[in-house]
């Protein structure tokens, strides 16, 4: 019962805490102008969800995640990236852990392996250099397809089918965006100087 009262309690104060918290950010960025701080109150939210995540669905995670060995979700303070990470570099995720590790690779570069907490691993021989090759493009997809499915289906139940397709659209214009994020600044160069015409600056 104690357990379960203090769940209700951080979860209230999690909801309106944060509410509130984001409301303070705000203003004081209009005050001082100083935007940055509402980016840290998104990452610092990310980071503590992220946690909590890696704590509540550890089971689940374990069984979708992770292969049979020693390693599993659920370590308090760790977050879900730094597992996956330490879990890739040591061959131990299923094919849906590999599916999700990729996608976050996706959508920020090398994500899982740069966040994975060194100090937790560094008794267990924790590599200095990157030892992994990266995940393969057709698992990656994998994920992409499951979320997009995840997103329209309750889309599409609440508020119709062309809601569903324009989040559905949404969703993976950004994923494109960031699959061509090695190509961006190429096309971006192709794109000024052979259709606008843009004379190349001299160095």
């Amino acid at each position: 019962m104690k357990g379960i009262f203090i769940f209700f309690v951080a979860l209230f104060s999690w909801v309106f805490l944060g509410l509130f918290g984001l409301i303070w950010d705000l203003a004081e960025c209009i005050r001082y102008n100083k935007w940055r701080s509402v980016g840290d109150w998104f990452m610092n939210s990310a980071w503590g969800i992220d946690i909590t995540a890696n704590m509540t669905h550890q089971h689940f995670l374990n069984a979708l995640f992770v292969k049979q060995g020693p390693d599993h979700f659920g370590v308090r303070g760790e977050t879900i990236s730094s597992k996956l990470g330490w879990l890739w570099i040591t061959g131990k995720l299923t094919y849906m852990g590999e599916s999700m590790t990729g996608y976050l690779n996706l959508v920020d570069e090398w994500h899982c392996w740069k966040y994975i907490e060194r100090e937790r691993y560094q008794h267990r021989g924790y590599p200095a250099t990157m030892p992994v090759r990266p995940i393969a493009w057709y698992k990656t997809l994998t994920c992409i397809m499951i979320l997009s499915a995840a997103l329209f289906g309750p889309v599409w139940f609440w508020w119709g089918l062309a809601p569903a397709l324009w989040v559905i659209a949404a969703f993976n214009a950004m994923n494109l965006y960031f699959a061509l994020r090695p190509w961006r600044r190429k096309l971006y160069r192709w794109f000024r100087y052979q259709v606008l015409q843009v004379p190349l600056e001299k160095s």
